[in-house]
Parts: structure tokens; sequence; C-alpha cells
């Protein structure tokens, strides 16, 4: 409402302006109009532009507040048409207020509807500009071919270039007007200083009326402008849900903003698409995978600690439980050691049914192991505790408490992208893998809720060490030699 207040007085301002001016130029294309005078002509187009004012005042105000709603679509998706129909229509309520208020034969005895409509024209082109800038399109939904550029352009360039036209089209007829009165027969021929003063006052309005009119304008481009550096704002602060709202714009800025809002939104799908996938791989696997596309199987072998977690007796459990009660159990238990998994840099793998096949993430593989030991200890001592949590939930609700069991091995492995061309799945593979799950299938056999190696164990700070218990040469199914092994205490 600021921008229309300064609109309305600006545009009063420049209104009042041509009562002067309409009445000197009036009396310089029109013989009949120099008998009354420049008192009389002052008086007339005063009361011309008062009446066209309070009426166009009125119009403006109902455009604002029904939003063009009621107007037929056609001009809905025109604002710039209906604001400058606007002011001609006030015009045309304007000659015919002079036509009742003074009784003047206007209409047909003078060059008077002819001046006036020229003024009603700039004027109403002023307020095109002025109201784009003030209030924009409102509800309009119209663009031209936003992909075409040459069209994007040329409307863009009719739009800047117009003011200099009517500009030349004022001018023109102008001096058409007094090569008329110069030669036509019966009319009085003005003198040279007549003429230079006739025509220094036109050049003037003119003037005047250009830097007006370009006023708006280039505040409407400013308006555009800021839309782009405040969309480009929002990119840089990762908001790629943000639109620019294209309504107002026009030109290359509605292309441009059409453009940004498309940027935006494939970026976003992007973005969620790959936080999507992280959930599925390691961030270094989303990254790769954004950098180039990963089109064949590929591994490389590392060192890496790895962790096995299963629920103990699930099969049997699911048995005696609904389907939505197995999903609902199962979720909730996802959830919470996920979220316990990814706070000690933990990646997970896959789920295997009811299990997590999980390792520890390292930018710098087998170089620190003491380090990756310790964050997978305190991982499964981390899921332990969020367990019993969540027991006490499952309780609450009806549910089955759970026992899980927690194996973890350190050890060479492959890991990469395993499959065909077609189908490709980001895993670890190799005896590691084996031997972790071995060792959380112990936790059973043992009575403990995690099971570890002797090599992880020697890297476990003091107090760590402690709540563990040591298991010498035990055989493990499916591995060959005896493995000295630490169960976690209950």
């Amino acid at each position: 409402m600021k921008k229309i207040f300064w609109f309305l007085l600006i545009f009063t301002i420049m209104n009042l302006s041509f009562i002067p001016l309409l009445a000197l130029y009036g009396l310089s294309v029109c013989p009949i109009l120099r008998i009354p005078g420049f008192a009389v002509g002052c008086a007339y187009a005063g009361s011309y532009i008062v009446s066209v004012l309070l009426t166009n005042t009125i119009l403006i105000t109902y455009l604002v507040k029904s939003r063009l709603k009621h107007l037929p679509l056609f001009f809905q998706n025109r604002p710039n048409l209906i604001y400058v129909t606007t002011y001609l229509l006030a015009s045309i309520i304007g000659l015919f207020v002079l036509q009742w208020i003074l009784g003047l034969n206007h209409l047909t005895e003078s060059r008077a509807p002819e001046i006036l409509g020229l003024a009603s024209l700039v004027l109403g082109i002023t307020q095109a500009y002025g109201l784009d800038w003030a209030i924009g399109g409102l509800n309009s939904s119209h663009s031209i071919d936003l992909k075409n550029f040459n069209r994007s352009w040329l409307h863009h360039a009719l739009r800047t270039m117009a003011p200099i036209g009517t500009a030349i089209l004022i001018l023109g007829h102008f001096l058409l007007a007094q090569s008329f009165l110069q030669t036509h027969v019966g009319a009085k021929p003005a003198s040279t200083d007549e003429i230079i003063n006739q025509t220094t006052y036109v050049i003037l309005f003119v003037i005047v009326w250009l830097i007006l009119t370009y006023l708006f304008h280039f505040l409407s481009e400013r308006e555009n402008a800021l839309k782009v550096n405040l969309h480009l704002t929002k990119l840089e602060e990762g908001l790629y849900d943000f639109q620019s709202d294209k309504k107002g714009s026009w030109g290359l800025w509605q292309s441009l903003l059409h453009h940004l809002n498309d940027f935006s939104r494939v970026f976003g799908e992007r973005t969620k698409l790959l936080k999507s996938f992280s959930r599925f791989v390691s961030d270094e696997v989303a990254n790769n995978a954004l950098k180039q596309e990963i089109s064949s199987a590929s591994g490389r072998e590392e060192e890496l600690t790895v962790i096995m977690t299963d629920i103990r007796d699930f099969t049997t459990l699911a048995q005696s439980m609904k389907p939505e009660a197995v999903v609902s159990l199962l979720n909730a238990y996802f959830t919470v050691m996920l979220d316990e998994l990814v706070k000690h840099s933990i990646v997970v793998d896959k789920f295997i049914g009811d299990g997590i096949l999980a390792y520890v993430e390292t930018e710098a593989p087998s170089k620190e192991p003491r380090m990756e030991n310790q964050n997978a200890v305190n991982a499964a001592l981390g899921m332990l505790e969020r367990l019993k949590e969540l027991n006490k939930k499952f309780q609450m609700e009806g549910l089955p408490i759970i026992k899980i069991g927690i194996g973890i091995y350190r050890g060479p492995l492959i890991k990469g992208n395993i499959g065909s061309s077609a189908k490709l799945q980001h895993t670890i593979i190799g005896d590691t893998v084996n031997r972790a799950a071995r060792l959380e299938s112990l936790c059973k056999e043992l009575n403990v809720p995690a099971v570890i190696t002797q090599e992880v164990w020697n890297d476990l700070s003091e107090e760590h060490k402690k709540h563990f218990i040591l298991f010498e040469g035990r055989s493990v199914k499916g591995i060959s030699e005896v493995m000295n092994v630490f169960g976690l205490k209950t």
C-alpha cells in the first residue's frame, strides 16, 4: 500500500501540472482555443483533469480491492492493458463531464478532444508503468513463451521503447499540426518566436513526461532485479524449495525467474534424491554418484571394522504377532538403532531381514584401527542402552520386548559396487563379513549381548575392557581356527 500511495501522489501532481501545459498546447495548435485565452484554457483543462483524476482513483481502488477477479480472463491476464484502459475510460467520462458542466459543444467544434485524447494516452501509459511497479500484475497468470528467448527479448524491448515511441508520436503530431496551421487558408500564421516558444513547451513536456514514466519503469526493473537477487541468495543458503513470484514481472525478467524456479525445483529434487540415496549408502558413495555416473561393477580391498546385529528368535516372535505390529516394531527398532549408529560414524550397509550389517566409516583405511574398533564398541554399548528404553515403550504399547546380539570383527574385505551394469549394489563382501555374522550368532550360545575378537578388545580403553569377559579357545561355526573372543557382561 505504501507504493500505491507514492504512485497516486506523484501521478496526481503530474496530472495537475498538465493543466497549464494543456492550455498552452491547445493555444498552440488550435486557433479556436486562442479566442477564450489562457485562463479559460486552464479552467477547461482543470475541470477535465480533476474529473479524470477522481474517476481514475475510484477505478484503481476497485481494481486493487477486486484484484481483477470480476473481469474477463483476457483482461485478468493483461493487467497493463487494464491500467491504460482505466485511464482512457476515466478520460471519456471526463469529456462528458465537461460537456455537462460547461455546456460547451467541445466534442465537435474544436480540437480540444483531440488534444485531451493525446494527453490521456501519455498519462495512461505512465499509469501502466506506475501501477505495474506499485501493485504488479495482481492475480495475473499470463506469461509469454518463456522458453523462447527472442519473444522474451522482443517483449522486453517493446516495453522499454514504448515511451520513446509515444514521445515521437507527440512531437510528430505537434509538427504536423503546426505545418497545417501555417499553410491552411484562412489561418493566421504563427511568428517565428511563437513557433520557437510553442516547440520549447512541447519538448520540455515530453522530456518531463519521459523522465517520470521511466522513473516508474526503472523502479519496476529494480523490483525484478531484487527478486532475482533474493532467489540467488536463497539458493546460496540451500533453500531449494524457494519459488519466486512471477506476477508483475515481464519480458526477460519473467523468463529469468521462470528458469530460476525450474532450476530450484530440479536442484531441490536432486538434493532430495541425494539425501534419500544417502539413507541406503554412505555419504562417500552418494557424493561419488553425484559427481559421475556409476555404470559398472567395481570394488577395492580395505580393512574395516564390521558390525553385525540380529534380533534373537525374531522368526518365532513374528509368528505370534499381526503383520502390522511386526512392521511397527521393526520400524521403531531400526529408527533407534540407526540413530545410535550414525552418532559413532557407523555406515549401515544393508538390512538383512531383522538384522543390520554395518561398518565403521573411515577416510584413511587401516590407518587408525584403534579408533575404529573403539567407535564400533561404543556404538554397540549405545545400541544396547537405547534398546532398554525402547523395550519399556514396547511394554507400555503391549508389544513384546526384544533381545539382540551384536558381533564385531575387523579384517580385510571388498567394498564396492557389486552386480551388473543393469543393477548394482554398493556393499561389503568377504570373509570378514561372514565372521562378524558368526560372532553375532555366538552371542546366544555364550548368553551375552555382544561378542568381539581379541584384536578389537586390545584396542579398547582400559575402562571399556572391564566390561568384557574372555572366552578362550572357542570354536566358531564356519571358522576353521579356534578363537579367543570376548563377551559383553550382562
